[in-house]
Order: C-alpha cells, then sequence, then structure tokens
C-alpha cells in the first residue's frame, strides 16, 4: 500500500510543482504587485486603489462591454455550429469525419499573425476581397477596421475562424465515447437516425457543451494579437486582456495592470464555478 502511495505521489509531483511554480506563485505576485504603484525601482503601497481606480474607470466600462460583445459574438456560434457538424458528421464514413476535423482545424494549427495579415487584406478598405464583394452588389468600400461595432463583428469572425476547431473534436470525442448500445437499441425500438441524435446524443454532449461554452466565452476575453495588429486597440475594441496588456506594457502601471488581472481571474473562476454549478444540476 505504501509502495503505491510512492508511486502516486512521484506520478503527481511533476505536476504539483508545475501548478505551484507557474500558477500559484505568479498569482501571488501579481496580487502583491497590484497593492503597490511601482515602476520596478520605486515602490508605493497604495493598498486596493488601483481596485477602486478600475471601478471608477469609464474607459473600462468601454472595454467591459467590448468584451460581452465579443464573447456575446463568438460563444453561440463557436458553441452551437461546431456541435451541428459533429452531429452530422459522426454516423458517416471515418474518412468524412477525419476531412470536417481537418478542415475546422487547420486554422488553429496557423500563426495568429499569419492568420492576422491574411485577415487584413480581405478587410483592406480599398482593394481588399470584401470591399470588391460587396462593390459588386453596388455598396461603397466600408472601413471596416475604422468603426468600432464593424471592427468588433471583424475581429470576432477572425477569433471563430481560428478556434472553431476545437469545439469540433470536443464534441466528436464525446460521441465517439457514448456506448454504442445506446444507439442500437434505439435503432432497435424504431427510432430513426434523426431521433438518435437529437434525443440520445444531444442530451448526452450537454456536458461537452457546457466546457465549449466556457472556453469560447474565455477566448472572447483574450483577443490579443488580432485588435494588436488591426487596430491597436483603438475605436473601442479593446478585450479584457488587451486592456491588462496596454495598462501594463505601454502605460507602465504595472499595479492598475496586476490589479485588473486579479478581477479578470475571479471572472473567470466565477465562470468556472457557474459550470460546475450546472453539471451538478445534471446529475
Amino acid at each position: 500500500m505504501k509502495g503505491k502511495r510512492l508511486i502516486l505521489f512521484f506520478l503527481l509531483m511533476p505536476g504539483a510543482v508545475f501548478l505551484i511554480l507557474f500558477t500559484a506563485l505568479p498569482f501571488v505576485t501579481m496580487f502583491e504587485q497590484s497593492l503597490f504603484k511601482t515602476d520596478y525601482i520605486r515602490k508605493e503601497f497604495v493598498g486596493f486603489r488601483h481596485f477602486f481606480d478600475t471601478f471608477k474607470d469609464p474607459e473600462y466600462y468601454e472595454v467591459f462591454v467590448s468584451s460581452m460583445v465579443y464573447a456575446g459574438i463568438i460563444c453561440p456560434i463557436t458553441t452551437f455550429l461546431p456541435l451541428i457538424f459533429a452531429l452530422l458528421a459522426y454516423d458517416t464514413p471515418k474518412w468524412v469525419q477525419s476531412y470536417t476535423k481537418f478542415v475546422f482545424f487547420v486554422p488553429s494549427f496557423t500563426s495568429g499573425v499569419i492568420m492576422t495579415n491574411v485577415w487584413r487584406w480581405i478587410f483592406q478598405p480599398r482593394i481588399g476581397l470584401l470591399t470588391y464583394l460587396i462593390g459588386l452588389i453596388g455598396i461603397e468600400p466600408v472601413m471596416w477596421m475604422g468603426n468600432r461595432w464593424t471592427a468588433i463583428g471583424g475581429l470576432s469572425v477572425m477569433t471563430i475562424s481560428g478556434i472553431m476547431g476545437v469545439p469540433l473534436l470536443i464534441y466528436m470525442s464525446s460521441i465517439l465515447s457514448i456506448n454504442p448500445e445506446l444507439f442500437d437499441a434505439a435503432r432497435i425500438d424504431g427510432a430513426t437516425m434523426l431521433q438518435v441524435k437529437f434525443k440520445i446524443v444531444f442530451p448526452l454532449l450537454i456536458p461537452s457543451m457546457l466546457l465549449c461554452i466556457l472556453i469560447t466565452m474565455m477566448s472572447g476575453f483574450f483577443i490579443m494579437e488580432t485588435i494588436l495588429l488591426m487596430t491597436g486597440g483603438g475605436y473601442g475594441t479593446q478585450t479584457f486582456y488587451f486592456n491588462i496588456f496596454s495598462e501594463g506594457i505601454n502605460r507602465q502601471k504595472i499595479g492598475l495592470a496586476s490589479a485588473r488581472s486579479v478581477l479578470m481571474f475571479f471572472v473567470i473562476m466565477t465562470m468556472v464555478a457557474f459550470k460546475r454549478k450546472m453539471e451538478g444540476m445534471r446529475e
């Protein structure tokens, strides 16, 4: 018994060390920095002033609205569209399933900078592909990245194209883990394939769907390089993550950026707790 515990200890130790060094200690350091006004040369203790300043900052409420809009666009599309494709593809030949996963997941392998440059050409207001297409129906060129809402919409589309493969793989892996005897029993009882998909498979995918909702909402909060390269954070397109980067790196407000990182951590933890609560209600 002691030998098994010792083996278990050594197996868990690398993960525990990684968690402590790269998650717990950085969070403690970040919280400590949020209590000080510092430029890494001088330090002045300010307590919770940075947290209060965040809630009083009208620019941060603009960031909050933008982040919610990103999440509101990205989350439903990247949660339910891959789900539909997974339900359609799970009983198809293996090559069809492999091709579907390949098509959806290829953008995830591509560098974000490369993908952003492709989309920059698409949204180029004079010679871009989108400008050419709308010109065919008589619409004048649009400054896609020069208006807050068209920019947010365009950046959301860019993000969707890059993360769509992750939910699809989650759904298809979850479907493969379902006992095939359930499908056979349903077919023997006279259920059609459509009924099998939506009355058996779909309810069993709800935990995976909750996970995808969490992941895709966080993707809306953490858009970074596309904003940096497309708008530079202007026109009200900042997300929580970009705002932390802007305050900490560009403006050298280390304490304020740390405070906003702490707030972002608790937002994510709240989302995770809500997901666990929803899963517990189903059990």
